[in-house]
């Protein structure tokens, strides 16, 4: 009897031995059929993103039709067929089996937006919002959404957001900023509430552009000082542009105060040049472009004690058209005014020499207020030289150039040095 208990007890434990093995076999057989149906899926998947095939994404999924990438590939295929309609189902779904995954909520809002579902567009953006706070495209789409409803406070609430983590965004903004504000500065500024260096010059620069020059001086002011690259860049498009609008005076007053040294008005500036010169500045300073055959440098000594003076080496054909040297000074309308400067030369030779005159700045053909009494000499020694003139009745901004002068030959190359120094205007 007691046999057969024992034995009847291994005949249980064997069987159930058996039947856990039979299903654990057969639950690794399902999973196995189950990956292999999912790795299957998520390959027509990756076909169906790479070259926009229904028939791939129809076939992921049929095979797992329970994969949300298998729904939100589909979503995505039909989209770029512009079958919207469908997309929206597929992109459901997806949201549906992964609601946690933002971009799916953005594709949907995208594409609820596109069929004209203003309001499921705004609860799936807002729904991308809440799963992804920081990321700049959630915000950046609701707030394009709540614009086109007119809801501008709300939207800029949203675009400001979506700027603050991603700057390239700022520029779009603006321009959404300007539509909104019907293009009033102070609404403009309320809406974008710029609070860095970059984005209070980004924003000069873009009302520069528009002709507002006296607000685009404030917002100059309101950023401080530009330090980085990239502001001092935009601080020098800003000045440009106000230059190229022809108003000197509030490029002026950008100028002065945004630079350590102050550029007076009736002022050159860095006339002993004892600051250095960049062939990049821009504004009320000396510009030095590139030229071809000439070579600029500064030399250490100058007319008189304390000043330095600019070198210039010809050494070929050098262009004739174009200022070679030139300084953009703002004046008073209808005075007269004196030039004074200090040259000398050395093995200089050419049929066209260089010449300095005052002309007038902002003209497509520059009108000459006043020029040499009498040519560069060729001389060792240092000689002071004087250019009268008087402005014109509106313009305030003459242009002191050195250029040289119309050759009678071509070509018409120049050898030699010239030093300039002691750059001065009075008025008379």
């Amino acid at each position: 009897m007691r046999e057969s208990r024992s034995y009847n007890k291994k005949l249980f434990f064997d069987i159930a031995r058996f039947a856990i093995a039979a299903i654990v076999m057969f639950l690794c057989f399902r999973l196995s059929i189950d990956a292999a149906r999912t790795g299957s899926s998520r390959l027509y998947s990756l076909f169906a993103i790479i070259s926009s095939n229904l028939d791939a994404a129809d076939s992921a999924t049929r095979l797992s039709p329970g994969d949300p990438e298998a729904h939100y590939t589909r979503g995505l295929t039909l989209v770029n067929l512009q079958r919207l309609s469908e997309a929206v189902i597929e992109l459901r779904e997806a949201v549906r089996l992964r609601p946690h995954h933002y971009y799916e909520w953005l594709d949907l809002g995208v594409t609820l937006d596109r069929v004209g579902d203003q309001q499921g567009a705004l609860a799936a953006f807002q729904q991308s919002v809440t799963l992804a706070p920081t990321f700049a495209q959630p915000r950046w789409q609701l707030g394009n959404l709540l614009f086109r409803q007119g809801q501008y406070e709300k939207a800029f609430n949203e675009l400001r957001l979506a700027v603050k983590s991603d700057q390239t965004l700022f520029e779009t903004m603006m321009q959404l900023g300007w539509a909104a504000a019907n293009e009033d500065v102070p609404t403009l500024e309320g809406l974008l509430q710029p609070g860095t260096t970059e984005h209070h010059l980004r924003l000069a620069r873009f009302l520069a552009r528009r002709h507002q020059a006296t607000a685009a001086v404030a917002q100059v002011l309101a950023a401080g000082e530009a330090q980085s690259h990239a502001e001092i860049g935009i601080l020098g498009d800003v000045i440009n542009e106000l230059i190229k609008s022809k108003d000197y005076s509030e490029a002026h007053a950008a100028w002065i105060a945004t630079h350590k040294t102050v550029s007076e008005r009736d002022h050159v500036l860095n006339g002993d040049f004892m600051s250095p010169i960049s062939q990049t500045e821009t504004g009320f300073n000396w510009q030095l472009p590139v030229v071809a055959n000439l070579s600029a440098a500064i030399d250490p000594m100058g007319p008189v004690a304390n000043t330095r003076s600019i070198k210039l080496q010809f050494s070929g054909e050098v262009p004739q058209a174009g200022p070679l040297l030139s300084q953009l000074v703002l004046l008073e309308p209808d005075n007269r005014y004196t030039l004074t400067f200090m040259a000398r030369t050395l093995d200089l030779v050419s049929g066209a020499p260089p010449v300095i005159d005052v002309v007038t700045a902002g003209r497509d053909v520059p009108a000459t207020l006043g020029h040499l009494d009498r040519p560069i000499s060729n001389s060792a020694a240092w000689e002071p030289y004087r250019i009268d003139f008087t402005t014109a009745d509106k313009d305030s901004a003459v242009v002191i150039s050195l250029h040289r002068i119309r050759c009678n030959q071509t070509p018409c190359p120049i050898f030699g040095k010239l030093w300039l120094s002691e750059f001065k205007i009075n008025k008379n």
